[in-house]
């Protein structure tokens, strides 16, 4: 604890009992600023970055495709992707229904999608609600409910070192499976 002396102008720091002049090193301290400013200074190149939820600006809540072209009718290309859809995505849970709701007609598919990535030695699993919609010879891909486990599933942070741009990549790979998928739908007869 310190206090400026009216007189002398220096900062008194209580040593053992006793009060003494503050200093830090071979610097004096001679008002509270300084010994504020010393202390910020102190904090500031200690090293020390603590990132943590609260200090989040935001974070990644959805992802939405690009709007691809393919030849069809919403419907059409809606019965292209359900194959598509269940050959290239994961549910993420033992038992798990992959496909949650299927309206062709409306060219609306909801599933479920799980994927694991590596980041540097961790390998983290995240997963998505998949929602594939089709309009009159287009489509696009949007994932909602973003969340990544780590010891239990949690929002993935937009802030350094929060990984939160592999997390987006590992998202975007499954995603861009099922549109060349329905882009290059396979009419081979065998």
């Amino acid at each position: 604890m310190s206090k400026v002396l009216p007189k002398g102008g220096s900062a008194l720091c209580y040593v053992q009992g006793y009060e003494r002049p503050a200093s830090v090193g071979l610097l004096q301290i001679k008002s509270e600023h300084e010994m504020k400013t010393m202390k910020f200074v102190a904090l500031a190149t200690s090293g020390f970055v603590i990132t943590t939820p609260a200090h989040a600006a935001e974070y990644l809540t959805e992802i939405t495709s690009e709007v691809y072209q393919a030849e069809g009718t919403s419907k059409e290309i809606a019965q292209r992707a359900n194959t598509c859809i269940s050959q290239h995505l994961a549910p993420g849970t033992t038992d798990a229904q992959l496909i949650v709701s299927s309206d062709h007609d409306n060219g609306v598919i909801v599933a479920r999608n799980a994927v694991q990535y590596p980041d540097g030695m961790m390998r983290w699993e995240i997963r998505s609600t998949f929602t594939f919609e089709a309009r009159e010879g287009r489509f696009r891909i949007v994932q909602t409910n973003l969340e990544r486990f780590n010891r239990r599933w949690g929002p993935i942070g937009k802030w350094a070192g929060s990984g939160w741009k592999k997390a987006e990549q590992a998202f975007m790979g499954p995603a861009n499976e099922v549109a060349q998928c329905v882009q290059n739908a396979q009419t081979e007869n065998w």
